[in-house]
């Protein structure tokens, strides 16, 4: 995951961030990663620009026959379980 700030300056207009921000979007998005943007704000109002890429989720291709098949109950890990008989011999 790739995670990019991008913060409004006193220097700066807040469209300058903006710009830059959309323009790493651009680059991300071009490159085959999943983004979003999103806009924040600090605690004394100033806006944080935020650009969150992930890698492309493949689709699993699932066979009509794998799929069909019904699953074994899984045997729980641990301790070895003794088995008692129906009946006791003496």
């Amino acid at each position: 995951m790739i995670q990019e700030v991008f913060i409004e300056s006193p220097w700066e207009d807040e469209s300058i961030a903006r710009q830059r921000r959309d323009e790493r979007y651009g680059e991300l998005a071009a490159a085959g990663l999943d983004c979003r943007r999103e806009n924040l704000y600090t605690v004394d109002g100033r806006r944080v620009f935020l650009v969150i890429a992930t890698p492309a989720e493949e689709e699993v291709q699932i066979s009509p026959s794998a799929r069909d098949k019904p699953t074994a109950p899984r045997l729980r890990a641990g301790r070895p379980v003794r088995r008692i008989q129906g009946y006791e011999t003496r």
